[in-house]
């Protein structure tokens, strides 16, 4: 087994209103009952030694520790320590895209800042076969981008985010991060459930983004405008999935807290 290479192909989830370890499990739940998947190792975050009495846990200096783990139960069991943050669990056979390649599952600052109100977690693959330097998909491509919408599909059922997004080497912000900064390129490829299907988003995808595919997914619905997810059908143009992106993370700005 080998890591994956760069760049990372990523689907990142967002779930309002649930703390770090909730999500984890949910997502440990998830892979459980998914077949073919194994986990190789984890790695928590421990904080260091107080340096006075005052010192918060997450004020200290931490380190990282990995723990081989050979079975999903044994990453539960480590979740019980609450002197540790779980950062990361190295898997394989999700994404199943290049073969005896590692994936991971991240959570907390190796995504993105945390949120008071909600969580994001994501989890890496091998991109390295979107970059052909051709804007055209190729045939690898047509039978990779099927099968990651196919695995993103099937947690968002499984897992019930409030948003979710497919992206390259792009974190997923929370709605914190959004309202600091909205040009996100996050919001080409993705999901948003029942809670933030506004009238507005539905009539600007009815309209200046009607080129987007859509569909309906889990509890909400599903926006796509990459050619390599889709193969047969023509790709959104970037500038207007640019602008998409904006547009809908100023909706996730201004609608979540």
């Amino acid at each position: 087994m080998r890591t994956p290479d760069s760049p990372y192909l990523e689907l990142g989830f967002y779930f309002e209103s649930l703390a770090q370890r909730e999500v984890l499990l949910r997502v440990i739940d998830t892979l459980t009952l998914w077949g073919g998947v194994s986990c190789h190792s984890a790695t928590s975050s421990i904080p260091g030694p107080k340096e006075n009495e005052t010192d918060a846990k997450e004020q200290r200096q931490c380190k990282e520790r990995e723990y081989a783990i050979s079975d999903l139960n044994e990453v539960r069991a480590l979740m019980t320590n609450d002197d540790q943050v779980l950062r990361k669990l190295t898997i394989s056979g999700l994404m199943n895209i290049i073969p005896d390649t590692y994936e991971f599952v991240v959570s907390g600052d190796r995504v993105g800042r945390p949120s008071q109100h909600g969580t994001v977690i994501g989890i890496w693959g091998d991109g390295s076969w979107l970059s052909t330097g051709s804007t055209e998909v190729d045939a690898f491509q047509k039978k990779c981008g099927p099968r990651v919408l196919e695995v993103f599909r099937t947690l968002i059922g499984e897992m019930s985010p409030t948003y979710a997004a497919i992206t390259v080497d792009y974190g997923l912000e929370t709605p914190d991060e959004l309202r600091r900064d909205p040009r996100s390129y996050a919001f080409r490829n993705f999901y948003l459930s029942a809670r933030l299907l506004s009238q507005s988003v539905i009539r600007r995808f009815g309209n200046e983004y009607q080129k987007f595919h859509q569909e309906t997914c889990g509890e909400g619905r599903l926006f796509l405008s990459a050619g390599f997810l889709l193969p047969d059908d023509p790709p959104v143009p970037s500038a207007v999935a640019y602008e998409a992106s904006g547009f809908i993370a100023n909706t996730i700005a201004h609608a979540l807290p």
